[in-house]
């Protein structure tokens, strides 16, 4: 016969499973939300990024083909407009492909040591102009040369 005392005992390690369960799924839950909501704003972000140079190789192609155009020098300058655009969408475009294959696993991280004040150089000069332009200013204070990270250098400049 069992005394009150070891049926205690026995149901107090499976309660701790249980609450560890518990919370594993909670949080499980959570990211999975998370996850959402992220993907919802990365759709909404990525759709606007993908029409403004769509609309705008629209509106250069429309210039050129109703005449618009004063000069054949004019008509060049169009198309060299709608050709950054079109790359401009082709990047956009490829890193939609990199993301899906991140999400089915298939994307293998090229993790490589980059020299930390290299990566905020390219960060000042990749916002300086749209900082300006709405009447910021950003000051990097750069780290030792010698400080390094380790990073996927493509999905660094995504972020």
């Amino acid at each position: 016969m069992k005394l009150p005392e070891d049926n205690n005992q026995e149901k107090e390690p499976r309660e701790q499973a249980l609450l560890a369960q518990l919370q594993q799924t909670q949080l499980a839950y959570h990211l999975a939300v998370e996850m959402g909501q992220f993907k919802a704003g990365f759709l909404a972000r990525t759709s606007h990024e993908l029409r403004s140079p769509l609309n705008n190789i629209i509106s250069l192609h429309q210039l050129i083909l109703s005449d618009l155009c004063d000069s054949p020098d004019e008509e060049r300058e169009a198309i060299a407009q709608a050709q950054v655009a079109a790359s401009k969408m082709l990047a956009l475009l490829d890193e939609l492909i990199s993301v899906a294959k991140v999400q089915h696993g298939t994307y293998e991280m090229q993790i490589q040591p980059l020299r930390l004040a290299d990566v905020l150089d390219e960060v000042h000069a990749l916002t300086h102009l749209q900082i300006q332009d709405r009447g910021l200013r950003l000051e990097i204070d750069l780290p030792d040369p010698e400080t390094y990270i380790l990073a996927d250098l493509r999905w660094l400049r995504q972020s």
